[in-house]
């Protein structure tokens, strides 16, 4: 339909924890998430295979299930020794409603097109695998022609500049300002590049994940 998303991941190592996915539902909808492995290397990539398993088995459940049942599976599973933030999202394609539950992830920036700022949308909760009733909120925006998302990982805000400085949120919703009216390919690239020029060749101290989802027409 009028919907682009595009997403790149850059594992600190050769094995990643993060994991970002998205499929669609017939030719009304989308589902996706984004998430994040506490920790890093094989420990966390088997964490990462669980959700991408638990994703797969039955995409067109409901986001907030989805959460409840890949949480109890990872208790089960990791007997409290892992943990993953999780952004679980729905798309209804025809009408640009935009629904997401979170588990503990970075909150996503909505850019909307007619008043040409974005703003982070705030659904707070707690990670996957720490409590057996967590509790997750569900939040709503609606896209309309122009208006952007952008999903990312703690890597992306976390990272240092050869000062030791922090990327930080603000300068993430600033990159995001200036480059969301572009396709949803050269909002990830550019963010990429601003990400690059930032940190300047330092070593990473993380995964760094983004996905952009964008409404063209």
């Amino acid at each position: 339909g009028p919907f682009e998303i595009v997403g790149r991941s850059r594992p600190m190592i050769d094995i990643g924890g993060d994991y970002f996915d998205y499929s669609p539902l017939g030719p009304r909808g989308m589902i996706g998430l984004m998430g994040d492995v506490a920790g890093h290397g094989v420990p966390a990539a088997l964490i990462m295979g669980l959700a991408k398993g638990a994703f797969a088995i039955d995409p067109e459940q409901r986001i907030d299930t989805f959460l409840g049942r890949f949480n109890r599976l990872l208790l089960e599973t990791m007997r409290r020794s892992g943990m993953m933030t999780l952004l679980v999202f729905h798309l209804d394609t025809s009408t640009g409603v935009f629904t997401f539950t979170n588990a503990g992830h970075c909150y996503p920036l909505f850019y909307e097109a007619s008043g040409g700022q974005a703003r982070f949308v705030p659904c707070p909760g707690m990670p996957v695998g720490v409590s057996r009733a967590p509790v997750f909120q569900v939040r709503q925006v609606t896209l309309a022609a122009g208006d952007s998302l952008l999903f990312y990982t703690d890597g992306l805000v976390e990272s240092l500049d050869q000062q030791q400085h922090p990327v930080g949120y603000q300068a993430v919703n600033a990159w995001f300002n200036g480059c969301a009216g572009q396709p949803a390919v050269g909002i990830l690239a550019r963010m990429q590049e601003r990400f690059d020029e930032y940190t300047q060749g330092q070593t990473p101290t993380d995964d760094v994940t983004l996905m952009v989802l964008k409404r063209v027409d």
